[in-house]
């Protein structure tokens, strides 16, 4: 199982910016290839925030997760 680096901020917005950028690119707002881009970018923000997980976010060692825990 993959660790997750994005925190509940992080995510809200990568899910709510994937959603409007699928849309943006699928529904015809955009023409010529900023569809094909935008329908792209919008796939990788939903998906990544959906996992939690960034795959560019590790070579980098970023982390957007609270890192505090109490026990």
């Amino acid at each position: 199982m993959v660790n997750r680096n994005e925190g509940d901020y992080d995510r809200a917005l990568r899910i709510l910016i994937g959603i409007v950028l699928l849309y943006a690119g699928l529904d015809g707002y955009l023409a010529g290839a900023s569809r094909l881009v935008a329908a792209l970018i919008g796939a990788v923000a939903l998906v990544t925030g959906l996992a939690g997980y960034c795959p560019a976010y590790t070579p980098f060692g970023l982390s957007t997760t609270n890192k505090t825990r109490t026990s």
